[in-house]
């Protein structure tokens, strides 16, 4: 399973880093990291693997690995230390492994502590819930733009993978089935670049999801080959909110959902409308289509008014 370690930890570490400079640092200093299982009940911590990075100048240095004792510790003695010397703990459960703060090593006394929170994982994936779900839908050139962000949560104690597995043995966490048609896939977010796999229905994300609750973010492209273009988009867990935004000019409209409510006026000054679905069950489909297109071609090219 892919290393869970978020892009905050390293933009932390960063911070910390440049905020080091004492110049009167100990030689060395004994780390110890304290392994936490924060699932009730848990399963034993004992010889969970900590690895730290050590880090001088924002630049890696070195890692070392131990193992957790019966009370979750992993002692790191005699790590050599500079002016900037930082270290960012992590530690593998099961077969997920989970990120520390970062902490600085160069600022205080010959022990330093740090602490790795760890989950049971699970493969049952039905406690994802999804806050709210926006749908924003903007019309550039011959193409409808389409930016998704859904709020998903894991309610649950437990990190949440799965038991399903694509060709290449990794676990199909979260899956989203777009328009057909779609391309341009654009994901940000929690969504991570090498975790994300694109296919030709859709994507879906290999990486566990940990408790807490995750905004994720992706956009998308569907050509206009047609007085109208077609959206629809499968409800894959139980959604509080949906909402549907559109900038679009008086000519188009959207059409299959309730009646539009207009909101604030957008970055081109047209307002934008939205519509609201609420209590959306797993399995549900919300359909609705952008339309009043006039698509035409000339010799070199083709054009939609």
């Amino acid at each position: 399973m892919k290393d869970v370690i978020r892009t905050s930890l390293i933009l932390t570490l960063f911070s910390v880093a440049g905020a080091a400079g004492e110049p009167n640092a100990p030689p060395s200093v004994t780390l110890t990291v304290t392994v936490v299982n924060a699932t009730a009940g848990g399963t034993s911590i004992a010889g969970d693997r900590v690895v730290v990075g050590i880090y001088e100048h924002m630049n890696p240095r070195e890692t070392l690995e131990a193992a957790a004792d019966e009370q979750g510790n992993a002692v790191f003695p005699d790590i050599a230390t500079g002016p900037r010397t930082v270290a960012l703990p992590r530690a593998r459960h099961g077969d997920m492994m989970f990120g520390g703060s970062p902490v600085l090593l160069s600022g205080g006394g010959p022990h330093v502590s740090a602490s790795v929170r760890v989950h049971d994982v699970s493969t049952d994936r039905s406690p994802l819930v999804v806050g709210t779900h926006h749908i924003f839908v903007k019309i550039h050139g011959t193409r409808v733009r389409v930016t998704e962000d859904m709020s998903l949560k894991n309610p649950t104690d437990r990190a949440i993978s799965s038991d399903l597995y694509d060709e290449q043995g990794r676990p199909v966490v979260v899956a989203v089935e777009l328009p057909a048609g779609y391309h341009g896939l654009r994901t940000s977010g929690y969504l991570e670049e090498g975790e994300v796999v694109a296919t030709d229905d859709g994507f879906y994300d290999t990486m566990a999801m940990p408790p807490g609750e995750y905004q994720l973010t992706f956009a998308y492209d569907l050509d206009i080959n047609g007085p109208a273009v077609s959206i629809r988009r499968p409800v894959h867990h139980p959604t509080a909110n949906l909402i549907v935004l559109a900038e679009l000019t008086e000519s188009l409209s959207i059409t299959g959902l309730d009646e539009p409510q207009t909101g604030p006026l957008g970055q081109d000054g047209r307002p934008i409308t939205f519509h609201r679905r609420s209590d959306l069950k797993g399995g549900d489909v919300v359909e609705f289509a952008v339309e009043g297109f006039r698509v035409g071609t000339s010799y070199t090219s083709q054009w939609v008014a």
